[in-house]
């Protein structure tokens, strides 16, 4: 210990001069015919001067035998790792060079997915400002109609608009919601189609209380439940049914809306994906869930449904 601790101890001082001599002179291929003299140099002049503080130090702290004298020492100590004290330098210089290709590296690597999240986080704000305006002119075009036929209902309608446009304000830059926060919004939307069909229009629910605390985008479920109103209720005299289901299948979470009524037979799985609501909701989806999602269309005798499948998170955080 007393021989090779100082020798070795020596290389946590020149540590620093070979990476600072490093930064000073770096080597790349444009100045290789400077970099590599410069650094065999160094290194030589590293190698002596490792080799002198070393005999210095084990003079010191090994009760230095007469029979050998300092210079002995150091000749002798060059001679047998002179090698080795260049191939040292040498690890030292790479290995500085190649932490800080890493750091840069970590460095893109955050900087790139920072301007993914800032894309995404901007494309999903634009597709959801596409919804919107979507359900906010069909909703005043509803009322125009009112206007005329029954002023009371069409004032009942302005009234619950307010609450909704309240609602929605609050919530613009929010990508995600709870399932419970989603349905109450809903049910304000409901509320305005509630009082335009009147008896026409019936809701059921079904919903599992255990998925009331998952996270879902916001703003999912309207569009879906306006073409179902759409092709259930809008083109026809009858009256119609809107089921709205939410239940956890294995990791996902499914979410259903499905029309019924004497005429809802005529509408098909395209009716359903077509428009700008729908567009932007698989957008979105896409955008949010990177195709770990499923959109699956069925029409029946009793009527047409759209089921979303996505990821089941259970957090409640907003955002």
């Amino acid at each position: 210990m007393r021989w090779q601790f100082p020798v070795w101890a020596l290389w946590s001082v020149f540590t620093p001069i070979v990476l600072f001599l490093g930064d000073r002179v770096r080597v790349r291929r444009d100045n290789m015919l400077i970099a590599i003299p410069f650094h065999a140099v160094s290194a030589t002049i590293v190698a002596m001067l490792h080799a002198a503080f070393g005999v210095a130090l084990v003079r010191f702290l090994a009760a230095w035998e007469p029979s050998e004298t300092p210079m002995e020492m150091f000749i002798g100590l060059l001679e047998v790792r002179f090698i080795f004290f260049v191939f040292a330098y040498t690890s030292i210089l790479v290995a500085g060079y190649a932490f800080e290709w890493y750091r840069h590296y970590r460095k893109a690597q955050l900087t790139t997915s920072r301007l993914e999240a800032q894309l995404s986080s901007a494309r999903l704000e634009a597709l959801k400002s596409q919804l919107h305006p979507h359900f906010l002119f069909n909703t005043l075009q509803a009322i125009a109609v009112l206007v005329e036929e029954n002023p009371r209902s069409a004032q009942k309608m302005i009234t619950q608009l307010g609450d909704l446009l309240r609602h929605t304000v609050d919530t613009f830059s929010v990508q995600h919601v709870t399932l419970k926060e989603e349905l109450e919004f809903l049910e304000l939307y409901l509320g305005i189609e509630r009082t335009r069909f009147q008896d026409r229009l019936t809701v059921s629910f079904d919903v599992d209380p255990s998925v009331l605390d998952r996270r879902v985008p916001s703003f999912i479920l309207q569009p879906l439940v306006e073409n179902a109103i759409k092709h259930g209720l809008s083109k026809h005299t009858g009256a119609g049914t809107i089921t709205i289901s939410a239940l956890p299948i294995d990791d996902k979470l499914s979410l259903t809306v499905a029309n019924s009524g004497e005429t809802a037979t005529e509408t098909t799985p395209q009716d359903w994906t077509d428009g700008v609501g729908l567009g932007a909701t698989r957008a979105r989806l896409e955008e949010m869930y990177n195709g770990d999602h499923r959109i699956i269309t069925n029409a029946g005798p009793s009527g047409v449904e759209v089921t979303l499948l996505i990821p089941a998170a259970e957090d409640a955080i907003h955002g």
